[in-house]
Parts: structure tokens; sequence; C-alpha cells
């Protein structure tokens, strides 16, 4: 059974909902797009094939814990805070298989101009996360006591 709290607020913040949230998400999908787009995929070592599939399953197991998918962070009527499947091990499981898989395919071809690529989608999630964090703060009376309890991306370390 999953664990939930229920939220007590029933609009989202007016400032998740403006340029800069657009903007970050609308970044978020050109920096992984262009790893994807420029990965010579025939060139990729199995070893990592398996850290992409591995970091896909990650993110699509958050997809589905949440059984829904939104381009800007909201916290509207009836919406609960997840804290089961993936969401039991860091506190954004999809942008952490993001970048799991996106760092492996990194590997065909490793090129400077690549790394940054990947360097600016990992920057753009970490905005992204931070004004994801503040609205979850304001919405959910006990997420400060979660974020001391569960790591940002990577278990032990952030």
């Amino acid at each position: 059974m999953a664990n939930h709290e229920t939220s007590k607020r029933f609009a989202p913040l007016p400032s998740q909902s403006g340029w800069t949230s657009w903007g970050l998400a609308a970044l978020h999908f050109v920096f992984a797009g262009l790893i994807v787009v420029s990965t010579r995929y025939h060139e990729l070592p199995w070893f990592a094939w398996l850290g992409v599939l591995g970091g896909m399953a990650f993110h699509l197991s958050a997809v589905w814990t949440l059984r829904t998918i939104r381009m800007l962070p909201e916290v509207g009527k009836g919406v609960q805070l997840i804290t089961s499947g993936p969401y039991r091990i860091v506190r954004h499981p999809m942008y952490a298989g993001l970048l799991f898989a996106t760092a492996f395919l990194l590997l065909a071809p490793l090129t400077t101009s690549r790394f940054l690529i990947w360097l600016a989608l990992f920057l753009d999630l970490i905005l992204k996360l931070h004004r994801e964090e503040a609205l979850m703060r304001s919405s959910f009376p006990h997420y400060d006591e979660r974020m001391n309890n569960r790591a940002r991306l990577i278990p032990g370390i952030y």
C-alpha cells in the first residue's frame, strides 16, 4: 500500500507557473534531446546499455508511481505527497534516472561538448528541483522532515 500524505493546499503557487518554470522545463528537454540524438548507439559498450536501461527503468518507475507526468510542478486539490516506490529512495527519482541514463549515453562519443551539454542538463535539473522543493515545503507540512531523511538524487551523497 502506498504511503501518502494528504495536501491541505488547493492551488499552485503563482511563482511555479511563470516563465522561469517553463524555461527550465524546456531546457531540460532540449539538453536531454541533444544528448539522445547525438549518441552513436552502435558504439555504446554493453555496460553502458545496462546503465541507460537502468536509468530509464528508474525514471519510468517514478512515472508509474505518480500515475501522471507534468511539465510544471503543481499542488492542486486532492494532490498527495508520494513516498512509495522510487520515492522511498530519493526525492527526485525522475531526474535521477534521466541523469543516470544520459550519463551513460555520453560514452558514445565522449566529447567535451557533449559533456558540457550533460552538465547544463544537470544544472537545469538542480534549479528545477530547488523550485519544486520550495513548492513542496509550502504545500506539505512535514516535507522538511522528508528532506532530512531522503537524498535528492543520489542516496548518501546528494
